[in-house]
């Protein structure tokens, strides 16, 4: 008897530890939920071996409505990206508007569905498409890691890796099949005036208590 309960107690805390990623990754979920239309500001900076210097842009992401999402890059160059109905239109200063099939552009829907959803609060909508790793703590420091599902993003997309504090998304690093890798400072960490840049990737595009 005494070692069937045993084995029953220790089932309940290995069934309770593995449920346990699941409630933080909910509460950081229901923290950062807010309905459309939102306005976040944003700092890129993309790495690559075809870059010989990191390029940085400034600029917004906007979502209108829960299905569409606007990249609008405002420096060093003016380019505005509207995502919706698996269509992308891409307008560049000087050049014609473009428009394409979302599949040609894995980097746009990845940043479509993971800001969908973030600001639904909906687990769902993330696991739909990647499979999804969290660790550290929806009060001091998160980081969630998305792995594509689809063999198609996997091409061009190995991961991303978002991080926050409570309910603040500070950084969202994408890192491509290439070796390539983009780092976006988002809201606050974003637009903090007063403060070294290159010292903002480091602090917030990594889990706080790693962090230097």
């Amino acid at each position: 008897m005494r070692a069937t309960l045993a084995a029953l107690l220790i089932l309940n805390l290995a069934a309770a530890e593995a449920s346990e990623p699941d409630h933080r990754l909910d509460a950081v979920l229901n923290a950062l939920a807010q309905p459309a239309p939102t306005v976040t500001p944003f700092v890129e900076r993309r790495e690559s071996a075809l870059l010989t210097v990191p390029l940085t842009v400034f600029g917004r992401l906007e979502q209108p409505d829960a299905d569409t999402l606007v990249r609008v890059v405002e420096a060093p160059h003016a380019e505005r990206s509207t995502v919706r109905d698996g269509r992308v239109e891409l307008v560049r200063e000087g050049e014609p508007t473009r428009r394409f099939s979302l599949r040609r552009a894995p980097e746009l829907a990845d940043l479509l569905d993971s800001f969908r959803a973030l600001l639904s609060g909906q687990r769902s909508l993330l696991t739909e498409h990647y499979a999804v790793a969290f660790e550290g703590s929806p009060e001091a420091g998160w980081q969630i890691t998305l792995s594509p599902r689809e063999s198609r993003r996997k091409q061009r997309i190995l991961g991303l890796d978002l991080y926050g504090r409570g309910a603040s998304f500070d950084c969202l690093r994408v890192t491509q099949a290439d070796g390539g890798v983009s780092r976006m400072l988002l809201g606050e960490s974003a637009a903090a005036e007063g403060s070294d840049l290159d010292q903002r990737f480091v602090q917030r595009c990594a889990l706080a208590d790693a962090a230097p």
